[in-house]
């Protein structure tokens, strides 16, 4: 039977030593390598971040410089005529810039969806400083999407006036709204109330349209639809004939049978009197001038005041030949004797309207 030594044990215990220091240095050692790869790890997260960043910065800045190609967009495509349409160009891209850079307004991006064909209108060729006309602009949707006619994102169609030497007299006038959305492919006819510039020049009117919140066509590839316009301070005859023409169309009246009335009550004389009293270009009388509330010596007033009232008559009687009746002779005189008064004057006036002479 072997006697236990203690040299035996002591030897063991070294053995185990050691092995127990190897073990925990091999776990150290592990230890700082998952330390080293997770900071590895949040290294590259953290680069990638900033790559993300300087990309997104970058598609900002090629966003907010995209207005000025657009506008380059414009210009190559005023530079091809359209015989069809027969109009002049617009100002250049260039007076566009300035232009736009003139007036504050919130800037509005382009988007490919905004396409339109402006395709007539009834503006007139000169126009009084100052004053309004009643146009009809037929438009059709040639764009991808349809155009909403309410809500926040309603199209709308507008104006602009342009100098001659291109600069911007006035941008965004009145804007008119659709009566329902426009599917693509589909045209709309829209009423504006076109009013000129207050000074007398010439003038080129641009039509453009406007995608509330999105952005004006014109900054797409759709070229706005210019034509020149007269703007005069000193009133002339055909001026008049024409805000006749325009008052007529705004109160609902035939143009042509307007603008002959006027010719018959003073040949289109703004300062016309009458042995009756009668003044002005429609020739109202001062008891009629102040229940009208109109100056008659103001011609465009006058003009419009007669046709809103010729406008009453008409719809009050529904016939023109009351309504002329009505016009020179009074509404008791019609009422009176049920229709046209056996006034010779009165038939006369009546006829020549309404025959064209």
């Amino acid at each position: 039977m072997s006697r236990w030594r203690p040299s035996e044990r002591v030897t063991r215990s070294d053995a185990s030593a050691s092995r127990y220091l190897n073990v925990t240095s091999s776990a150290s050692s592990l230890y700082r390598l998952v330390q080293m790869g997770f900071a590895a790890i949040v290294c590259v997260v953290a680069l990638i971040a900033v790559v993300v960043a300087v990309m997104q910065a970058m598609q900002i800045e090629a966003v907010r410089s995209r207005p000025a190609s657009s506008i380059d967009q414009i210009d190559s495509a005023r530079s091809r005529p359209d015989p069809a349409n027969a109009v002049v160009s617009t100002p250049r891209a260039a007076d566009l810039v300035i232009a736009r850079k003139n007036v504050d307004r919130t800037p509005l991006l382009a988007t490919a969806d905004l396409e339109v064909a402006i395709e007539s209108t009834t503006a007139p060729g000169s126009m009084i400083a100052g004053t309004a006309a009643t146009v009809e602009v037929s438009v059709t949707n040639t764009g991808l999407a349809s155009w909403p006619a309410t809500g926040e994102l309603a199209v709308h169609l507008s104006y602009h006036w342009f100098d001659a030497d291109g600069g911007t007299a006035q941008w965004d006038g009145t804007r008119a709204v659709l009566e329902h959305d426009v599917a693509p492919g589909d045209a709309a006819t829209l009423v504006v109330d076109l009013r000129a510039p207050g000074r007398d020049g010439s003038y080129i009117l641009a039509w453009d349209m406007v995608k509330e919140g999105a952005g004006w066509f014109s900054a797409s590839s759709t070229a706005m639809r210019t034509q020149p316009v007269a703007v005069s301070d000193g009133v002339t005859v055909e001026d008049l004939r024409a805000v006749a023409r325009q008052a007529a169309i705004r109160a609902g009246l035939d143009p042509e049978i307007f603008e002959r009335q006027i010719q018959a009550e003073s040949g289109f004389d703004r300062d016309a009197s009458s042995p009756a009293g009668a003044r002005g270009i429609a020739q109202i009388t001062p008891a009629t001038a102040q229940s009208w509330g109109v100056d008659t010596s103001d011609p465009v007033a006058s003009l419009q005041a007669a046709a809103e009232h010729m406008a009453g008559y008409v719809k009050t009687y529904g016939d023109y030949s009351l309504a002329l009746a009505a016009y020179n002779a009074g509404p008791r005189a019609v009422e009176r004797y049920g229709g046209v008064p056996p006034f010779a004057e009165t038939q006369r006036y009546v006829a020549k309207i309404l025959g064209g002479g």
